[in-house]
């Protein structure tokens, strides 16, 4: 290495390349400056501009040379072309002419740039307003301040079509969108599946329910109405809906006919849920539901389909009284109809419901002056009906009136024909209603002959138990037992408990002194 090396070191590779990179900067530089000068600024006179307000940005020729107020010196003679450019300020653009020496001055007042309002009120509330694809905000929306001309508006909600057109905002007014509906997409859906499917109560309860809960009850109502209407019509496999029942497999109509009967059976409970839907106000639905019901039933009083739904509704809502009016109503303006004995029936059983046992005394004379001597089926009817309500009454001589009444009905019932299997059911209703009055020794023989007359083993077993525990409490020891060791050998489970347990009581009764 060598003295002149150490002092004037020769550059590397790496130092070569940047030396050449700043060089060409430095010449862009250059160039651009010479031009600039050259073409803009020159050597001669200059010019003075200033703005109301002022900050408003000087443009020459397109390039920036300050804001307002500045002095732009070194100007050659020659024309110019000036802008003003503010945020919020319509801009300005001049030609100026510059010749000799003095200094030329611009002073402009900016205009604020025109806008207008917006007013956007749909329904439903709470959809989102953008404006030239910028969320402006949600309906109901008042909005000032927008840039007068031409704008796109677009109103969109989750579930609903969406709306949009091209606006113009002029300046000083106020745009309105008032009285525009989107479309509710999922409503669609549904009233278009009852459109297809009108037979399908489900439909009806399941569109009720999105009214419901959006607040729209005069139309949940009407909807719940409509779904009563069509569980009170009979399916039809060859009206709307269905391809005609010569089309259909047996394995179809029986799968339409399991939901009918269950859409029939959570029609209630659904009319019933949204009496006290949780979280939400009912007050103003139920009286909108019961105003409904109430004008619906004038109409249709005479016609048992409605009374039965309609009763059944008040039913499950333990609304025993209402029920029975409904009931009530129903016999004074169909005193001919066919179903006549039937709402006697259903008023005796929505009576021992309620526990208003004088009601059903004076309900059951009515019905048994009436049918004493010509239905037997009805005088059977009533007598199991009043005997299945006999353990819900508290007190025994409510309990001791409803087997009073079951006895003579039953016992009226049997003198008029019916077949075998009715009979044996009769027979041991009868029989039950006498043992439950503590005539324990006149039940058995009664008994005795219900098993006779009946053919199904289940039912045999079953009133054979009875009949033992009957026997049982007479003395007859020998024979509960005789028929206790017979039924502990039963297929059935819990008749083998039941016998066994016969057994112990009165192998207890035994060991006693």
């Amino acid at each position: 290495m060598t003295l002149r090396s150490i002092i004037n070191p020769k550059p590397s590779g790496r130092a070569l390349l940047w030396m050449a990179l700043l060089a060409v900067i430095g010449l862009i530089a250059v160039s651009t400056l010479a031009l600039y000068v050259g073409g803009v600024l020159g050597t001669g006179v200059g010019i003075k501009v200033e703005s109301e307000p002022s900050g408003a940005s000087v443009l020459i020729n397109g390039h920036v040379a300050g804001a307002t107020p500045v002095m732009i010196k070194g100007l050659s003679s020659g024309s110019y072309d000036v802008r003003l450019e503010k945020s919020e300020f319509q801009p300005v653009s001049l030609h100026v002419e510059i010749s000799g020496s003095a200094a030329k001055r611009i002073h402009e007042k900016l205009k604020p740039v025109a806008r207008g309002a917006l007013v956007v009120n749909v329904k439903p509330n709470d959809a989102e307003v953008l404006i030239d694809g910028e969320l402006a905000g949600h309906t109901p929306l008042q909005i000032s301040g927008i840039e007068t001309g031409p704008h796109e508006l677009l109103v969109r909600k989750t579930n609903f079509s969406t709306y949009s057109c091209r606006m113009e905002i002029v300046a000083g007014e106020t745009a309105k969108y008032d009285g525009i509906e989107l479309n509710d997409k999922i409503l669609e859906l549904m009233e278009g599946q009852i459109k297809t499917e009108p037979q399908r109560v489900a439909h009806y309860i399941d569109l009720a329910h999105y009214y419901f809960v959006n607040d729209k009850f005069d139309e949940s109502v009407e909807t719940f109405l409509l779904g009563q209407e069509a569980i009170q019509t009979p399916l039809d496999f060859d009206g709307s809906g269905f391809p005609g029942k010569s089309k259909m497999l047996p394995e179809e109509i029986e799968l339409e006919q399991r939901l009918r009967r269950e859409d029939a059976a959570r029609y209630p409970k659904e009319l019933e849920k949204h009496r006290s839907f949780p979280g939400k106000d009912t007050k103003v639905f139920r009286m909108k539901l019961m105003e409904a019901f109430d004008n619906t039933s004038r109409k249709d009083i005479k016609k048992w389909s409605y009374v039965k739904s309609s009763a059944q509704e008040k039913i499950a809502a333990r609304n025993y009284d209402e029920a029975a009016k409904v009931y009530k109503a129903h016999i004074v303006a169909a005193p001919k109809s066919p179903e006549l004995p039937l709402a006697y029936l259903a008023l005796l059983e929505v009576q021992c419901m309620d526990g208003n046992i004088d009601a059903v005394s004076d309900t059951f004379n009515t019905f048994f002056t009436l049918y004493e001597k010509k239905d037997g089926l009805s005088l059977r009817s009533a007598g199991k009906v009043l005997n299945d309500y006999v353990g819900r009454q508290k007190k025994k001589p409510d309990q001791m009136r409803l087997l009073t009444l079951s006895e003579k009905t039953l016992r009226a019932g049997l003198l008029l024909p019916c077949d075998n299997e009715a009979k044996s059911d009769s027979i041991y209703e009868l029989g039950m209603s006498i043992f439950e009055q503590d005539r324990v020794s006149e039940s058995i023989p009664i008994l005795r002959q219900s098993i006779e007359g009946t053919r199904a083993p289940s039912k045999q077993e079953d009133r054979q138990l009875r009949l033992a525990e009957a026997l049982r409490k007479s003395g007859d020891r020998a024979g509960a037992l005789a028929l206790y060791e017979s039924l502990k050998t039963s297929e059935r489970p819990n008749v083998r408990e039941s016998a066994n347990y016969g057994l112990i009581v009165i192998k207890q009764s035994d060991a006693k002194p």
